[in-house]
């Protein structure tokens, strides 16, 4: 479940509500849930009263800090049961024109790797699961694919150059989860989204970058992704195990539906849902005191 502005008022009442749906999901028979918020910093905060309330450009030039600001915004989501974050950001600005503003914590690889992975490193610290984002990334758009589809025609080779912080927070071990781009990347062999691409999921993040971990969509919901027939079973295909429909409950359900119905009809292979699983549910077992 991700929680958003539009339903967050106050400390306590995200306490209870968060508190009632994993009580909902221990009656059930059911492990913890995954409870997830966009808590980046700066303007980028669904939790409004809670750090960190420099963006992750003002980080960017004191990992320090960066860890000190990761760890208390760790507490705070800790405190009222939230147990995922959804950053660091480790998207590389290359063109003028992005849209990503102030939410990247630098303009080269080894900045971004510097401060993203305090950043990280801060937020287990305070008690959270990372997901770092939004691979392979999205320095060389110029629009937000939370608004419209969006090709990133860059050569391989400097797509690739973006892969640094992404190696570097694996290493430091403060990396739990990664976020698959919407945006198609066609000269890493995506024409479509790189979240329904089993050659950016399988070859690019998990073999190039070695990561092992839980694979997360971006918002299946959004402009660059919902015109695509079937995308729910294409991202299934892909690998990617946590499919994202974060502001939608009926597109949601029809989601389950529908991958439902592509393991029953053998479009989606059963095993790779079951090792999907497998992976969410070491991640709800992870250790991040």
């Amino acid at each position: 479940m991700s929680l958003f502005s539009d339903n967050v008022r106050a400390p306590a009442q995200v306490a209870r509500a968060v508190a009632a749906l994993q009580d909902a999901a221990a009656r059930g028979g059911n492990p913890p849930l995954l409870i997830a918020v966009d808590q980046e910093g700066g303007d980028v905060r669904r939790l409004p009263w809670a750090p960190p309330h420099q963006s992750a450009v003002r980080m960017g030039g004191d990992p320090a800090s960066a860890l000190r600001q990761g760890a208390a915004a760790g507490r705070a989501l800790r405190k009222v049961g939230i147990n995922l974050d959804l950053a660091p950001v480790l998207d590389v600005p290359a063109v003028q024109a992005s849209f990503l503003g102030s939410r990247a914590f630098g303009r080269t690889p080894e900045a971004v790797g510097r401060a993203g992975c305090a950043f990280a490193a801060g937020l287990r610290r305070g008690g959270v699961l990372t997901a770092a984002k939004h691979f392979p990334g999205l320095g060389y758009a110029r629009a937000n694919t939370d608004l419209v589809p969006v090709a990133i025609d860059t050569p391989a080779q400097r797509l690739r150059s973006g892969y640094r912080p992404y190696r570097e927070c694996l290493r430091a071990g403060v990396v739990n989860v990664v976020m698959v781009s919407n945006a198609a990347y066609p000269r890493l062999g995506a024409r479509v989204p790189a979240v329904l691409s089993r050659t950016v999921v399988r070859d690019e993040l998990r073999g190039r970058v070695g990561f092992h971990g839980v694979v997360m969509s971006d918002s299946l919901s959004s402009p660059a992704v919902g015109h695509v027939p079937d995308a729910t079973a294409k991202a299934a295909r892909a690998s990617v195990d946590i499919l994202l429909y974060p502001t939608n409950e009926a597109a949601s359900a029809a989601a389950f539906d529908a991958l439902l119905s592509a393991v029953r009809s053998r479009t989606v292979r059963r095993q790779d849902v079951s090792e999907s699983a497998q992976r969410i549910r070491a991640l709800k077992g992870a250790d991040v005191k």
